[in-house]
């Protein structure tokens, strides 16, 4: 959305006003753009660092086998 847009929404008499906040604003999502990196970049380490457990399969169980005529 362009600036001038947002200034008139926020009912700002001045652009420069809707300028200091979205700088203020860029630096704060900078700032928790890259404090959220590293959150995730410390997550795929210990990801990573931890030894995975075994996976383990089930066997089907086989079926009894009937003869063929048998019920005669």
């Amino acid at each position: 959305m362009p600036i001038e847009s947002v200034s008139k929404i926020l009912g700002h008499t001045n652009i420069t006003t809707t300028q200091i906040y979205a700088k203020i604003m860029m630096d704060k999502l900078d700032g928790d753009m890259s404090a959220f990196g590293d959150k995730m970049e410390a997550g795929f380490a210990k990801a990573r660092a931890a030894k995975p457990s075994p996976v383990v399969i089930p066997m089907p169980t086989a079926a009894p086998r009937t003869q063929i005529g048998a019920l005669n």
